[in-house]
């Protein structure tokens, strides 16, 4: 699903890379970028599950980016920035708690359109008594609600069909109330429900 807004906005990129299969190099001894940065926070986010000890979330932060190759005077800069990240993640997660229902975490699924086979990993999905969620975690800024609603970033709808097509692995089958894109690691973390 991510690849999607790819093709629509640089389709010479999905060219490049799907069918000439050319791959960019990053120069030798090139630091880690916001790439590396984002997956290292993933993982740490995934491995936290739905604790609510902010230390442990901040430990697997510093063991995730050190894997990451980001460098110890970044990391340390890093820690004192996603501290405010770590504890607004945390009373979120109290919040949608109390709310019941199952919390599924990187979970993947497949829906066929025609001969095309969409696949995609929800970062969260969580499903209650007339509730259904789906949850992006960025590390930069999320896509703006007219981007989503024009088609330029369809990731979390392309999510939304699949769901309601049952094609997440051991997700139930339902219809999406709610789309958020979760910001973590800026000035002001917190979630951003999608308006459409």
């Amino acid at each position: 699903v991510t690849g999607v807004e790819t093709l629509i906005r640089d389709p010479y990129a999905v060219y490049a890379r799907r069918i000439l299969r050319l791959e960019s190099l990053r120069p030798i001894g090139a630091p880690a970028g916001p790439q590396e940065r984002g997956t290292a926070v993933h993982a740490a986010i995934e491995r936290f599950e739905d604790g609510d000890d902010p230390v442990l979330l901040s430990a697997l932060l510093e063991e995730e980016l050190r894997l990451a190759g980001i460098s110890p005077e970044r990391r340390a800069a890093e820690r004192e920035r996603l501290l405010v990240s770590v504890h607004a993640l945390i009373a979120w997660f109290n919040e949608r708690r109390a709310r019941g229902g199952a919390i599924h975490r990187e979970v993947r699924g497949e829906f066929a359109i025609g001969e095309v086979l969409l696949t995609g990993v929800a970062d969260r999905i969580e499903i209650g008594a007339g509730h259904a969620a789906i949850l992006d975690f960025k590390t930069g800024a999320p896509p703006s609600d007219k981007q989503v609603a024009s088609g330029l970033s369809p990731q979390l709808l392309l999510e939304a069909a699949m769901l309601a097509e049952g094609a997440f692995a051991g997700v139930a089958k339902a219809e999406t109330t709610e789309l958020v894109y979760w910001r973590f690691g800026n000035a002001e973390p917190k979630p951003k429900p999608l308006e459409l």
